[in-house]
């Protein structure tokens, strides 16, 4: 499906904005913008960028060297994402087989929440192959069926020492909820057909929603009072957490149809028609359009982010 494509230029000049921090993560495209675009990117004040090096054969040098001719950079890691840190220490390993092994490492989590965790891990392969074949988890005397997104998502957030899993009387609880009304510390409530924390509401609990409230994937980035550019919105995880660190505007982008429709829900959701500008577009360093290969809504955290690189006001102003 193709969804239309604009400039970081022309965004600015639809919104009207005066732009203060951007955020950009858009999947391999970044490096496009970065270097057919840079002169819109030094109208910002601060960056966030997270890299995909691998999608487009690139290293995390190539961002930076673009970036440092006139900003001042930086790589954070989210020491909470212990998988992280092995990019930064090593530089000099494909990120390629890095990432081959992070994924590794991950699936090995699942060793810690069922009990037929090696079984569990085949049948994954063979659902992510094309083989129609269920997933059914095992936890002490606790059998249940797990989709493959949920199985993804919940080994991914043990990984992050964010879940714990048991067997009450028959029931399957996850940190203390019993599973399928409870996610995590976020609560289903019935009244809103949403999930709340802290009077923080979304339709469905996405890993991105964990990654953004609970790893801190953007606390570096300085949004009070600011203009955000929020490009790869995703269901607005990222810029409802913006709007409610302080932001003046954010100005949520994201091409996927059904992730942007999401999105809307959990806007409303917060009372922040008034803040967040959603748009459903594409980014890139000419006007166009971009292809969006996967309908469904992707509930599986990427796992192809070195981290954000950091970047400060330009050292001339």
């Amino acid at each position: 499906m193709k969804i239309r494509s604009i400039t970081l230029g022309e965004l600015l000049n639809l919104t009207g904005a005066e732009p203060d921090v951007l955020k950009l993560d858009c999947e391999g495209c970044e490096y496009d913008i970065i270097e057919h675009d840079y002169e819109t990117l030094r109208m910002f004040r601060e960056l966030g960028i997270e890299c995909h090096p691998y999608l487009r054969g690139k290293e995390l040098g190539d961002c930076l060297k673009y970036l440092s001719r006139d900003f001042r950079c930086s790589v954070a890691i989210n020491l909470k994402s212990r998988t992280y840190t092995a990019y930064v220490i090593d530089m000099g390993v494909s990120l390629r087989v890095a990432e081959m092994l992070m994924k590794v490492r991950r699936a090995l989590y699942s060793r810690y929440l069922f009990d037929n965790w090696f079984s569990l891990l085949i049948k994954y392969a063979l659902i992510k192959i094309g083989f129609n074949v269920k997933l059914t988890a095992k936890v002490d005397n606790c059998a249940f069926e797990l989709s493959p997104e949920a199985f993804a998502c919940l080994v991914s957030m043990a990984s992050r020492g964010l879940v714990k899993i048991s067997c009450v009387d028959g029931g399957l609880y996850v940190n203390g909820g019993r599973y399928g009304e409870h996610h995590g510390a976020w609560v289903y409530d019935k009244s809103c057909n949403c999930y709340v924390r802290n009077n923080v509401k979304f339709k469905q609990i996405r890993c991105a929603i964990y990654q953004v409230f609970d790893d801190g994937d953007y606390e570096p980035l300085d949004v009070s009072g600011r203009v955000v550019v929020d490009v790869g919105a995703y269901v607005g995880d990222s810029a409802i957490y913006f709007a409610l660190r302080g932001a003046k505007k954010v100005i949520a982008v994201e091409p996927h149809p059904g992730a942007f429709a999401e999105m809307l829900d959990n806007i409303k959701l917060n009372n922040l028609e008034g803040v967040i500008i959603p748009i459903n577009a594409g980014l890139a360093s000419r006007p166009g359009s971009v292809c969006v290969l996967r309908m469904l809504i992707p509930v599986i955290p990427a796992l192809h982010t070195i981290g954000l690189v950091i970047v400060s006001m330009p050292s001339q102003r």
